[in-house]
């Protein structure tokens, strides 16, 4: 297993969902002897088995194709840099590609079919991107399943400037229908939706569940968490932590400053609120209630620390696959209050290790803040049981031995 030869290739390494969920998985696989190498959008870490997807004067030329293909309405669908990936060193040493999220005009899924044919392809399933005309959440549009035929928000994100969504959608089709792929769904939610979409018949299916390096997001001293970041140790901490702040609904922002804004005019000043994120020191300036501030952290040591610090998370999202946030924050024994959404209830159990509310019903999620404010004598308890869930079902360690599980598989198929 140690001849094993990976290539990730994703938006970025350690940034945002889906690129914290690839380096993961890659750092874990070198920790276990395997040789992982990674080519991304955007880099952030000093990793040498890290580099950029396209050279910048090949990357410039992307960017100029891409005008013109997305004022045609045809997203992502030509990329020059993407027939050149198949003449990359690391590709052509690889036995496996594993594929993320792919939408951001850094990589073209034209290029599966050619790609296919000389690797095997994995590809772990980020959002609903792959399944629709174009949107990475089709929130109550179930048109994916015939079509994208007349799509009715063009603007949603990724947007597309006309309505060539089912287009698109037959592209993918075409596109597939010529690839040998493995998909990968980290949510239940996500995989049944896998298993309804036509464009994926054929392909076979399997759930592997985030990984999170429980050695680093682990449980610390609140005491000492909250000296290191200047908190006060005598109020209840309420978490909101989000990649941006800026131009992100998905995310539930208005959800949680309803939530506070009842807190206070309820009477409660037993809390304070912290907000981490980019664009943090934009936001949320009309709460009366205190409001503690962190930038947007790269560095997961000094995550842990904040989660740490928190007395619970909450995570209001509308539209969600299997949100890293909630899960590390478990995995420092910190628990979370979430919308029953997409993937959410394969990480938490309702009143156990945290609080499903009912969807987008505010008044039953400020009702698990409040819970879980008010929990006293039973947080270590339930702080026990979220911490054991991440060791039981959400390791790192997990998740890189059924990668490797399945790689090997993949593999076995051609003996």
């Amino acid at each position: 297993m140690n001849s094993l030869s990976v290539l990730h290739i994703s938006t970025a390494d350690n940034i945002g969902g889906s690129g914290r969920s690839a380096y993961k998985l890659h750092r874990g696989l070198k920790e276990m002897g395997i040789h992982s190498k990674m080519l991304v959008h955007t880099r952030i870490t000093s990793d040498t088995d890290v580099d950029f997807i396209h050279k910048r004067w090949l990357k410039l030329i992307d960017l100029l194709v891409s005008e013109i293909t997305d004022g045609l309405g045809l997203q992502y669908l030509y990329l020059p840099s993407s027939s050149r990936l198949l003449q990359h060193p690391w590709f052509k040493q690889a036995q496996i590609i594993q594929l993320y999220n792919t939408h951001g005009n850094y990589f073209s899924h034209a290029v599966l079919p050619a790609m296919s044919q000389k690797k095997k392809i994995v590809w772990r399933l980020s959002d609903m991107w792959p399944m629709t005309g174009h949107c990475a959440y089709s929130a109550s549009c179930d048109k994916w399943k015939t079509g994208c035929r007349n799509c009715t928000d063009l603007n949603t994100f990724p947007s597309i400037r006309w309505n060539s969504a089912a287009l698109l959608w037959k592209q993918k089709m075409n596109l597939y229908r010529r690839s040998k792929i493995h998909i990968v769904a980290p949510s239940s939610w996500i995989k049944s939706i896998a298993d309804e979409s036509p464009l994926f018949k054929g392909f076979e299916i399997s759930q592997i569940n985030n990984g999170v390096d429980t050695g680093i997001f682990k449980p610390l001293s609140k005491k000492w968490c909250r000296n290191i970041l200047n908190i006060p140790d005598d109020k209840k901490i309420i978490m909101f932590i989000v990649h941006s702040f800026d131009n992100n609904p998905r995310k539930g922002l208005e959800f949680f400053m309803d939530s506070m804004k009842s807190l206070w005019k309820a009477g409660r000043r037993d809390f304070r609120v912290l907000l981490v994120g980019d664009g943090v020191f934009r936001w949320g300036h009309d709460l009366q209630c205190p409001v503690l501030r962190r930038d947007f952290v790269k560095e997961d040591e000094l995550l842990s620390i904040i989660y740490n610090a928190a007395d619970l998370n909450v995570h209001p999202a509308i539209l969600e696959n299997m949100p890293n946030s909630i899960i590390e924050a478990m995995s420092c024994g910190t628990p979370s209050v979430a919308f029953d959404t997409g993937g959410v209830k394969d990480a938490m159990d309702h009143r156990e290790t945290g609080y499903l509310a009912r969807f987008k019903d505010p008044e039953d999620l400020l009702q698990g803040i409040q819970w879980l404010m008010d929990l006293n004598d039973q947080a270590p308890f339930v702080s026990e049981k979220c911490r054991k869930t991440v060791l039981e079902k959400f390791s790192l360690e997990r998740q890189t031995n059924d990668f490797l599980n399945l790689y090997q598989c993949l593999l076995d198929q051609n003996e």
